[in-house]
């Protein structure tokens, strides 16, 4: 059985190959991924770890983050460099960019 994610908006189940292609930038404290439900167009925000994703609402700060749904993914790599976070999941790259003047530098 495939892992889905409900969004927390519309409910619908959420693939982690569709939050990571739907990911559009990312914010470098708490590793937050800026994402549109591709269902409901809502505001969400992911965590991708290795093997791992999570969902919620969309917060201020990354320490205020609580997902509503996480599931495990396995094969998911996960590393940042600078400013950029790569995902390489089922063999697709995804790279998600910190916006220009939001990225913040990662809690030591």
């Amino acid at each position: 059985m495939k892992a889905s994610l409900p969004c927390p908006h519309c409910h619908a189940a959420l693939a982690p190959s569709e939050i990571l292609a739907a990911s559009t930038a990312f914010a470098s404290e708490g590793r937050l991924l800026a994402l549109h439900c591709p269902r409901c167009g809502r505001d969400l925000q992911a965590q991708a770890r290795p093997g791992h994703v999570a969902i919620g609402p969309t917060v201020e700060h990354a320490d205020d983050f609580r997902p509503s749904a996480s599931a495990a993914a396995p094969g998911l790599v996960v590393t940042v460099e600078g400013e950029v976070l790569t995902c390489r999941y089922h063999g697709r790259e995804h790279r998600f960019a910190a916006p220009p003047g939001r990225a913040q530098p990662p809690r030591g």
